[in-house]
């Protein structure tokens, strides 16, 4: 009777950490989606604006209406999209790390700066003067992409952070040398 009774005390701890160990797993491989789809995100946020950059190397503003503005818009709202997709994901499952979030919003403010610009020539068209905008073009481009840097850093660390615990545990640590 207290054999079958420490058995059965035994399988529900078994059940009840085999649980826990589950959750925390599904736990961080959503917050390491997170951290990837951010990072993801800001990357084509950069490469969106390098292609509307691309649109101004002949030294002139080219009609709305042409056929690569047309795309080069679609890809930099989709690319919007995809960002604000991620921060919301990420201030959601990672809502305690001040400093990704700190670094998030760095990258929020340049690429606002971004979006001046862009927006000037939406309005004006072939009359945009690029010139003019030049400096603040170059000052958010390389802004993002050194933030889009700090991003990645403090990414990695959070997911090393993340799974430091896992490290811990001696089958998991014998498995990682073989």
């Amino acid at each position: 009777m207290i054999a079958a009774l420490i058995g059965l005390i035994g399988v529900l701890v078994g059940v009840f950490l085999s649980q826990v160990f589950t959750m925390a797993h599904e736990s961080r491989a959503k917050r390491l989606d997170a951290l990837v789809s951010i990072v993801a995100a800001s990357g084509r946020m950069i490469g969106a604006y390098e292609r509307l950059f691309e649109l101004f190397e002949g030294g002139t503003s080219p009609p709305l209406h042409e056929d690569r503005v047309v795309q080069v818009t679609t890809e930099r709202l989709s690319a919007h999209t995809q960002w604000r997709e991620a921060r919301a994901r990420l201030e959601i499952l990672l809502a305690d790390d001040a400093q990704l979030h700190a670094i998030v919003d760095d990258f929020e403010v340049i690429r606002a700066d971004a979006t001046r610009w862009a927006r000037a020539y939406f309005q004006t068209g072939e009359a945009f003067n690029f010139a003019d905008y030049a400096e603040t073009q170059l000052k958010a481009w390389e802004g993002m992409k050194a933030t889009r840097q700090s991003l990645i850093l403090a990414a990695r660390h959070r997911a090393a952070n993340d799974s430091r615990w896992l490290m811990r545990l001696p089958v998991r640590r014998r498995q990682v040398q073989q």
